[in-house]
């Protein structure tokens, strides 16, 4: 997974490895549940630039995400953007990860905006995060999981 992300140097190692880390285990998960997703789950992952989050006050507005992710059109490039001083919980890190491969497919190759697509994208983002939260594995056609 080191060739699919890039680091600002800004980025501090242990957050790098952390979110080496929680890419491939994402990557696994989602193998098993295609169902989960209303594209075909690429064979390779696209490329994706980390920065780190700025959470500085605008306006007097205290912003308190805990990462998020833009899909830059100009560039063509997916960003990533998460606290370089605190550790995201596995959920966030799959929370992100499907609003990434859902701005590559809808964004970058269907060339849909990001407007149109935010209650899909937070819908099925939170679909991911719950399946990691409660521990599904994958699905049979027994029922049991």
């Amino acid at each position: 997974m080191k060739d699919v992300l890039s680091f600002s140097r800004k980025i501090s190692r242990t957050t790098q490895e952390n979110t080496e880390q929680a890419l491939c285990e994402y990557y696994e998960f989602i193998k098993h549940i295609p169902f989960a997703f209303p594209y075909s789950i690429p064979d390779t992952l696209p490329h994706i630039w980390v920065e780190p989050l700025d959470n500085t006050d605008i306006e007097g507005v205290s912003q308190k995400n805990k990462a998020e992710v833009e899909y830059d059109r100009e560039q063509d490039k997916l960003i990533l953007r998460i606290p370089n001083d605190k550790k995201l919980f596995r959920y966030e890190y799959y929370h992100e990860f499907t609003h990434l491969l859902d701005s590559n497919y809808y964004e970058r190759e269907k060339k849909k905006t990001r407007e149109g697509l935010f209650c899909f994208t937070e819908y099925h983002a939170s679909q991911l995060e719950l399946l990691q939260l409660i521990g599904f594995v994958n699905i049979s056609c027994s029922g049991k999981h």
